[in-house]
């Protein structure tokens, strides 16, 4: 790993564009960003946790209205530890990321302390430097924290500043921001502004009709960010030659989520323009604010079987068994009125233990055919076909003890910090390696949320290497009975 304390490090990054972007005096800088964040309550009604924001990072006279409305979407959260910033490098040119040398970073309201464990994590990957220069009187970064440091004071700062960047180094480190930082404690903060329109920014692609004009653009990107779609994003921007500053960052991080957490829902919450605030139309800048949130719906509960149907289920799968040892047809355990639970579909496992040893596992994730008949095939493929064991012999019959798992449809998770262990079943998917444990495996064995995810692997054949880098995690609840 990369020491960190290698790189020259200064204690703290002093502000330095207070008194410029927004108010040098504490106070004055106190009330204005919470008078934002009480002008943006209203905006948003949406429920959902907030995983991640665009702001825009001008001076506050034009678009701390804009952050405002943003960051109130996130003010009731208090589960927020940390907060990356991704930004654009206005005014020093470098490939690839740099997360800084700094400790902290200070504002009038005080100093905000870098996750230095993080940063030092990221430094493991060649595309990520920790530097001062690029930092030193950059405003992308500076001007977010007095709203982050007002809302989440104790939280620790990622600041991530953007170069150069290749479509091949956005996509590496979109994975590697997505396994190193995409966590639940952790808010994602994308800073940019849109298009930066006049003589001054050199883009003048038309001069009549000029502020619908600017808002037709800027829609047009801003429809690419609300489908998440990175690479359309991208084309828009080029194909267009919009001059939206945090053009890499928002491509970053859009891929990042498709990887991880495709399963966002975003929403603008807010748009305007310094145009429009000045009536000029000769030099003006677009402010969004995008708010991406969790879907706010409880998990699937696990289907609802009465004792009296689980004991019937038992018996077919049992039945089942029999019947391939030359006794007796399964359909005789059959009931002559199927319950309503045993027609519908649902992935289920039937396990065989001897003792307590597994002897057969057997199962699928998602039906295919009525409960009842997938019992009666997986107890059949657990007896005789699980590669695993040697097929059952009658004389074990009375000796084995059936468990059926009844299934919820799984579901992604960004990260195992949100794999319950006990409660949910984990699936691992990594290229064409995949391999599933119910929920009961990692708590008969004693394992935590890692060791789980470590097993799995090794269970899919995936060992050493960048496999974690590539891999899907999905869980499931699960009803599970006994004989």
């Amino acid at each position: 790993m990369k020491d960190p304390s290698r790189h020259p490090r200064a204690p703290r990054r002093a502000a330095a564009v207070a008194g410029a972007f927004y108010p040098e005096s504490t106070a004055r800088l106190q009330v204005e960003v919470e008078n934002f964040l009480k002008r943006g309550e209203d905006d948003d009604t949406s429920s959902g946790t907030v995983r991640a924001l665009i702001a825009p990072h001008a001076g506050y006279r034009y678009s701390g209205e804009t952050a405002g409305c943003a960051y109130a979407t996130a003010q009731r959260q208090d589960a927020v530890e940390r907060v990356v910033v991704l930004a654009a490098s206005h005014r020093v040119a470098f490939r690839g990321i740099d997360t800084s040398s700094y400790a902290s970073f200070s504002t009038p309201l005080g100093d905000m302390m870098v996750d230095r464990d993080a940063v030092a994590r990221l430094l493991d990957d060649p595309l990520f430097c920790a530097t001062e220069e690029p930092h030193a009187s950059e405003h992308s970064i500076e001007v977010q924290l007095p709203f982050l440091q007002t809302l989440f004071p104790d939280a620790t700062l990622v600041p991530l500043l953007c170069g150069y960047l290749s479509p091949d180094d956005m996509d590496h480190a979109a994975t590697v921001l997505a396994e190193t930082l995409w966590r639940r404690n952790t808010l994602w903060v994308v800073s940019s502004d849109f298009t930066h329109y006049g003589a001054s920014f050199d883009y003048l692609p038309f001069t009549e009709d000029v502020h619908s004009r600017i808002e037709d653009l800027d829609m047009g990107a801003l429809e690419h960010i609300l489908a998440l779609d990175s690479q359309g994003f991208d084309n828009y921007v080029e194909s267009t030659g919009a001059t939206i500053c945090g053009r890499t960052p928002i491509t970053v991080f859009l891929r990042m989520i498709e990887k991880k957490d495709p399963t966002l829902i975003p929403r603008q919450v807010h748009y305007t323009t310094s145009g429009r605030m000045t009536h000029d139309t000769s030099h003006s800048v677009s402010y969004a604010a995008v708010v991406f949130r969790e879907p706010d719906q409880a998990p699937p509960s696990p289907p609802s079987i009465s004792r009296s149907d689980r004991q019937a289920l038992l018996r077919i799968a049992r039945a089942a068994i029999v019947g391939e040892l030359g006794g007796e047809s399964a359909e005789s355990a059959i009931p002559d009125t199927l319950p309503n639970t045993f027609v519908e579909q649902a992935g289920c496992f039937v396990s065989l233990h001897i003792d307590d040893s597994l002897r057969g596992c057997v199962g699928q994730l998602e039906a295919s055919e009525s409960l009842f008949v997938e019992v009666m095939r997986n107890a059949c493929r657990a007896a005789f076909h699980d590669p695993r064991f040697e097929p059952l012999t009658l004389s074990e019959l009375d000796r084995i003890r059936i468990e059926i798992s009844v299934l919820t449809q799984p579901r992604p998770i960004p990260s195992i910090e949100d794999f319950q262990v006990g409660a949910q079943g984990l699936i691992l998917t990594s290229g064409r390696h995949r391999a599933v444990f119910l929920p009961q495996v990692a708590e008969e064995r004693g394992w935590d949320a890692t060791t789980t995810l470590q097993r799995l692997a090794a269970k899919a054949g995936l060992h050493g290497g960048n496999w974690q880098q590539n891999c899907q995690l999905q869980v499931f609840e699960a009803t599970v009975f006994q004989e």
